[in-house]
C-alpha cells in the first residue's frame, strides 16, 4: 500500500470556523503524495498540542472549480 501523504501548498480562505475555534472548513490548494496540487475544501479538527485532522472533503481541479463557479453563477446561486 502506498503511503498517503499531502502539503498544503497555499491557504486560500478559512469559510467557517466552529463557535469553540477548534474546527474550520477551509479552500486550500493541496498536493497529495507528490502529485500536483488542486483546490481541496474539506473541514479540518484542530486540538492543542495535536497535529492538524483532515475530514472528509473534496477536490476540484483547477478545470473543475471554473466550471463549478460557471454553474453557481448561471442558477443564480451566487
Amino acid at each position: 500500500m502506498k503511503e498517503f501523504s499531502y502539503d498544503i501548498e497555499e491557504r486560500i480562505a478559512i469559510i467557517s470556523r466552529s463557535a469553540d475555534g477548534k474546527n474550520t472548513l477551509e479552500l486550500n490548494r493541496i498536493s497529495y503524495s507528490g502529485r500536483p496540487a488542486k483546490l481541496d475544501l474539506r473541514r479540518w479538527s484542530r486540538e492543542p498540542g495535536e497535529e492538524p485532522r483532515m475530514h472528509k472533503g473534496i477536490t476540484l481541479t483547477d478545470e473543475e472549480a471554473a466550471e463549478l463557479g460557471s454553474v453557481l453563477v448561471e442558477n443564480r446561486i451566487i
